[in-house]
């Protein structure tokens, strides 16, 4: 970029918009507020790049990430690892952490709050012996922690709004998911010399198969209050 034959300062270069597919969201030598003027740069540079490729087309796709590129054929199993059900577990994990603010587990129904508050303000009865020897019956109240319930913020579309984790690196994640879908459900077809485990995995895979881990529910979110639909949990 031109600056004046007269400016000292350094050169100043632009992102060529041919190459803005190259960008890394999660790349950690940027800091969080660097990365948002980035991304508003390369999302301008993207539209620019699909409005110069198809003008007759009205549909547009902005992936967060390119297609991986071509590899060695003996490195491409390697991007099985995008299709285990371990890295599915830990995307689900962690879009929890982020859409919770900040907790690895579920939010708690309040109600269970309000069990707690009755126990705590119960009525308890106990015995006092006496120096005489005499016994005398007593009854205090157990103290209620009220200032550790209310300073519990109730699960609901405000704490996944203001909440301050990134869940960038998960969108980064499903779409390289996305992206290898296609080619690792037919590498055992391309590829015969595959081990039988990596074989197995890839006839397994389909754009159904896909669809279905994805609303799949592991049993110990099964009836969780936080993922309940309004009256009965916090989803509209």
């Amino acid at each position: 970029k031109s600056q004046g034959s007269r400016s000292i300062a350094p050169p100043c270069f632009q992102l060529n918009c041919g190459v803005s597919d190259e960008y890394d969201p999660s790349f950690f030598h940027l800091k969080r507020a660097d990365h948002q003027q980035a991304m508003d740069n390369i999302a301008r540079l993207r539209k620019q790049k699909l409005s110069s490729k198809a003008k007759r087309s009205k549909k547009k796709c902005l992936p967060l990430v390119a297609p991986p590129p071509s590899a060695h054929p003996r490195f491409l199993p390697c991007r099985m690892l995008l299709h285990i059900s371990a890295l599915d577990a830990a995307i689900r994990r962690s879009l929890m952490f982020a859409l919770t603010g900040g907790e690895w587990l579920p939010p708690r129904d309040p109600t269970d709050f309000m069990d707690d508050l009755t126990l705590e303000n119960s009525t308890i009865s106990f015995d006092l012996s006496t120096s005489d020897g005499k016994t005398v019956k007593s009854a205090g109240r157990r103290s209620a922690r009220m200032d550790k319930i209310n300073k519990k913020t109730q699960f609901s579309a405000e704490v996944v709004n203001n909440s301050s984790v990134s869940y960038l690196e998960v969108l980064q994640l499903l779409t390289l998911q996305v992206h290898t879908l296609e080619s690792c459900a037919n590498m055992h077809q391309s590829y015969p010399n595959l081990d039988s485990e990596t074989k197995s995995l890839s006839s397994m895979m389909s754009i159904n198969s896909y669809l279905g881990r994805m609303v799949h529910v592991p049993s110990s979110l099964v009836d969780v209050w936080a993922f309940r639909v309004y009256p009965d949990g916090p989803l509209n």
